[in-house]
């Protein structure tokens, strides 16, 4: 068999044994080291005499096979007498390799003339990796390597590029050589050099609208290679000028930014750039986000007023209502009545802006007045409406505490409280809370729901009863003035009462 062998091609074991007979009792057997990896027997062979027998097997070369011994052995079975008489081969030791990956080359294929740069070129799976021959080559020149073998088995080598190579695009080549075997990789490298310019700007303050001039020159040898762009903010302005560039200013912002930048044709990530700073002038504009159209302030102390206009130099700005100013450089005081149109005015020394802006001053919730109509005492089952309302800007919001389990409606957003129906559980006390982001306030109303039943029924009882004391002393009256022979036995003068008396009496008796 073959002694070197490639990782994962097949190989043919042959196994030959000459002069054996009979054929019938033989065994052959191909052994990987102490491994049988293949027995073959003739039982069943009908040759007689002694023959010539060849024994072929096929491997697929692994990593495992390197530095194995391979052997083949004959065994002839010649009974319990004689025995079993075996004649082994000699060994074969075989070499395993295997080369199944290209070299990753690694290099900044753009390098600046006169700077040294490293090359490494990798090379992973080679097997054995002591094996691995590397090389790299620069244009034709054969660059010193030093390598190493990684923890992860793969090979690492690594080569400088001479830093006197002159301007140009040369071949940079990794190959790796295994045994028979061999794998290369390779990449341009572009030796370079940096733009050089000179850029100048006609003046360094510009009104908006007007234009500068910008010159930029290439004073590189070769100007070929190279491109130019001059910029205003980052905006394409000119590219490539023969001659000076017009840029015209058109931007409302204090500083401008013109640029020159000159760059590799082919590699337009290898740039070099020079500003200049331009100071912009223009006169006042208010702006919304400076200066909106309404103000809302809080009664009371505020800082300055935020009336900003966009300018340069920065405009002074004044906001005027008849005699009243609101100061935007310090603290003021303000209050409801300074609430109206203001006229402001940004001044500066290229010219004058004006803009109208409403003032709203907003103040929180005065205490509320609370009424309930018709009053706050009130029979069972009338209709009551409780109505709350307070000064305050913005308009206040009207939260309630009524007693528990009054069941009420509300109204006019929340302002009134409704009561169709009033009941005994209405009574008690409501609180309303006017508020608003400035604050609040609150005021209480007790509210009486009164019950006449009880009292009604005693008012008729009373009457009844004294009907029937009046009817009682009427009848009483009455009995007295029709009566008859009654006498009254307790007046302390008897005689004269005899007297007083007998004489009727007798009137009386006579008549009849």
């Amino acid at each position: 068999m073959e002694d070197m062998l490639e990782e994962g091609k097949s190989y043919i074991i042959t196994c030959t044994v000459h002069g054996v007979a009979p054929i019938q009792n033989l065994r052959v057997t191909i052994l990987r080291g102490k491994e049988e990896i293949y027995n073959k027997t003739f039982k069943d062979d009908s040759r007689v005499g002694n023959i010539t027998e060849p024994v072929t097997y096929q491997i697929t070369a692994e990593r495992s096979d390197n530095m194995e011994d391979f052997s083949c052995q004959a065994t002839l079975a010649l009974g319990t007498v004689i025995g079993n008489k075996t004649v082994p081969s000699a060994n074969v030791t075989v070499r395993t390799f295997a080369l199944p990956d290209k070299p990753k080359l690694e290099v900044n294929q753009w390098i600046e003339i006169g700077t040294g740069q490293m090359a490494t070129c990798k090379v992973s799976n080679a097997f054995p990796p002591e094996h691995l021959n590397l090389t790299m080559i620069f244009n034709t020149i054969t660059l010193s390597m030093n390598k190493t073998k990684m923890a992860d088995g793969s090979v690492l080598g690594s080569a400088g590029i001479p830093p006197d190579t002159l301007l140009g695009t040369y071949r940079l080549l990794c190959k790796a050589e295994l045994v028979s075997l061999s794998s290369e990789a390779s990449t341009d490298i572009h030796i370079y050099e940096l733009p050089d310019i000179s850029f100048t700007v006609s003046n360094d303050s510009v009104l908006l609208g007007d234009s500068i001039t910008a010159s930029c020159l290439l004073n590189n040898n070769n100007s070929d290679p190279y491109g130019v762009t001059i910029r205003l903010n980052g905006e394409e302005i000119c590219k490539d000028p023969a001659m000076d560039c017009n840029v015209p200013v058109n931007r409302r912002s204090p500083q401008s930014l013109v640029s020159c930048e000159a760059f590799i044709k082919d590699n337009t990530d290898i740039t070099v750039r020079r500003e200049k700073s331009l100071t912009v002038h223009y006169s006042p504009q208010f702006q919304d986000d400076q200066c909106p159209g309404h103000f809302a302030l809080r009664e009371g102390n505020n800082g300055p007023f935020k009336c900003q206009a966009d300018g340069n130099p920065p405009p002074t700005v004044t906001c005027r209502r008849d005699s009243w100013n609101l100061p935007t450089d310090r603290t003021f005081d303000i209050n409801r009545t300074h609430s109206g149109q203001y006229e402001c005015q940004a001044t500066n020394e290229h010219g004058v802006q004006s803009k109208s802006v409403m003032v709203e001053v907003q103040y929180p919730p005065a205490t509320p007045n609370i009424t309930a109509v018709p009053t706050a005492t009130i029979p069972k089952g009338g209709a009551l409406n409780v109505t709350c309302w307070a000064d305050g800007l913005p308009q206040p919001e009207y939260r309630w505490e009524i007693p528990n389990g009054a069941s009420v409606v509300y109204m006019n957003n929340n302002s009134v409280i409704f009561i169709p129906e009033t009941s005994t559980s209405h009574s008690g006390t409501y609180t309303c809370h006017a508020v608003n982001q400035h604050g609040g306030s609150s005021v209480a109303l007790v509210i009486t729901v009164t019950d006449y039943t009880l009292v009604i029924i005693l008012c008729v009882v009373g009457f009844l009863l004294l009907i029937i004391i009046i009817i009682a002393i009427v009848c009483l009256i009455l009995w007295k003035k029709n009566r008859r022979g009654f006498h009254d036995l307790f007046k302390p003068k008897q005689e004269k009462w005899q007297e007083e008396e007998m004489t009727p009496m007798k009137t009386q008796c006579n008549n009849h």
